[in-house]
């Protein structure tokens, strides 16, 4: 006797943590999972016990009563009685839910599959970008210091040339002016006086 008060009274603490609210007047409801309710004669516990109904049964509710509140329900046997209402719950029970969820977890680790693929393909995509990335950086930064170079020697080949081109260009003014000198200081010839006289 005393084990069977003990069963029912975690059955109830287990039941006032997980159990579902009753609303007016609900038909289909369910017996709420993992224990078995006693069916009373009427609305209280005094009443005489005339049965039991299994967790997950679904039940037909026609009326409420009694503190704390009663159900009186008939059961798919067709037994008529009164039950605890925090045993009752109107949003299924959870061998009709369990299959729906296992449903929904095999749905979403597919999900997760797909998108851990989808993760591992960016990352190693992004790993490819980032070492092209790199290589192409490097090609720049040493097509740079190849221009730069190059700039560098036109600078110099410029100023090669125009140094020549002065260069030359003094020799040629330094020759001709030579020249005009030496030309001046050249005796001059004597033309002759062919006119009679």
């Amino acid at each position: 006797m005393q084990s069977k008060f003990l069963a029912t009274a975690v059955v109830t603490v287990l039941l006032m943590l997980g159990g579902g609210q009753l609303q007016a007047q609900t038909e289909g409801a369910h017996v709420s999972d993992n224990l078995t309710v006693f069916i009373h004669t009427g609305p209280s516990r005094n009443y005489r016990i005339i049965g039991s109904i299994q967790a997950g049964t679904a039940i037909e509710i026609t009326d409420r009563q009694g503190e704390p509140e009663f159900v009186q329900m008939t059961d798919p046997e067709g037994r008529e009685g009164w039950i605890e209402a925090q045993y009752i719950s109107t949003t299924g029970t959870l061998r009709e839910q369990v299959p729906a969820l296992q449903q929904q977890v095999t749905e979403l680790t597919q999900q997760l599959s797909a998108l851990q693929e989808s993760h591992q393909r960016l990352r190693n995509d992004n790993t490819t970008l980032t070492q092209q990335n790199q290589r192409l950086a490097t090609e720049l930064e040493e097509s740079v210091l190849l221009a730069s170079d190059l700039q560098q020697r036109v600078d110099e080949a410029d100023q090669s040339a125009m140094m020549e081109w002065f260069t030359r260009g003094g020799i040629v003014a330094a020759v001709s002016i030579l020249l005009g000198i030496l030309i001046t200081y050249l005796p001059k010839k004597r033309r002759r006086n062919d006119q009679w006289m």
